[in-house]
């Protein structure tokens, strides 16, 4: 086995940030999907009360997934160091050795 490689903040800070701009392409994503699907759903409605209920469930869900998505965020911010320092490490054991 190779000895471990010596990983930059700027190569940690570069896969953090595409992380980060995943998530909050993750989160537009959803929140365009959702949206398309409550205004087809809504000119399915009949009443008032059912597209209240709808729009309330589509804002409950899209609150928490969102509420998800940040609290994947904040970890990667937290423990940023810990999740990709090995995991960079390992990437250029493997190129070193290809």
């Amino acid at each position: 086995m190779g000895s471990k490689m010596e990983v930059s903040e700027a190569e940690i800070q570069k896969v953090y940030h595409r992380d980060c701009i995943l998530l909050a392409g993750f989160a537009i994503f959803m929140w365009c999907i959702l949206s398309t699907i409550l205004r087809q759903a809504l000119q399915v409605a009949g009443d008032s009360t059912t597209r209240t209920i709808m729009i309330c469930i589509a804002l409950v869900t899209g609150s928490a997934l969102s509420l998800g998505l940040f609290a994947v965020y904040r970890h990667l911010k937290r423990n940023k160091d810990v999740i990709y320092k090995e995991d960079l490490e390992n990437l250029k054991l493997q190129k070193k050795d290809a």
